[in-house]
């Protein structure tokens, strides 16, 4: 594993200094597919998620969309891939992210709801209401749930409003 996972991280490196905005090799990409979708490894699984923030084909999308919709994944691999299809056409993404809003995991919800707000998407709006006014869990590094959907909500009002 140490191998694999020591490629795919060089592999990120190389993107994070490249910048999001330059074409990648398709060679590269199907790579990091791959290994998102059926890297043996957690930590390979994430890594490709994380390396795929950086490229800037959309055609990743639809693979991150799928290792988030993925419950058998683990919810440290799904919070990766929430935030890397952030940087991608999150509206295609908006079922899946939508459907974690209900998740077990308070990281994969909390991340979820960071990016529904980004996307504008004013129909997420009552769920979000919803977990502002009964979600009381917080994620590992402080955040709360109830805090990020109000934060979403008022991202989502001001993304919304006429200029």
């Amino acid at each position: 594993m140490g191998d694999k996972l020591d490629r795919i991280l060089e592999i990120e490196r190389q993107l994070i200094s490249q910048g999001r905005d330059t074409a990648t090799d398709r060679c590269v990409i199907d790579t990091l597919i791959e290994g998102l979708l059926h890297g043996e490894d957690i930590d390979i699984r994430e890594r490709c998620a994380s390396a795929l923030r950086w490229v800037s084909d959309d055609s990743v999308t639809a693979p991150l969309v799928e290792s988030i919709s993925n419950l058998q994944e683990a919810s440290f691999v799904r919070e990766m891939a929430i935030e890397a299809v952030s940087y991608h056409n999150i509206d295609v993404a908006i079922p899946a992210l939508l459907e974690c809003l209900r998740d077990t995991s308070p990281e994969v919800r909390y991340w979820a709801i960071d990016v529904i707000g980004v996307s504008g998407f004013s129909d997420a709006i009552a769920a979000l209401k919803d977990l502002a006014e009964h979600d009381s869990a917080v994620i590992d590094t402080g955040g709360s749930i109830a805090d990020a959907a109000t934060r979403a909500i008022a991202t989502i009002l001001e993304s919304n409003e006429p200029d």
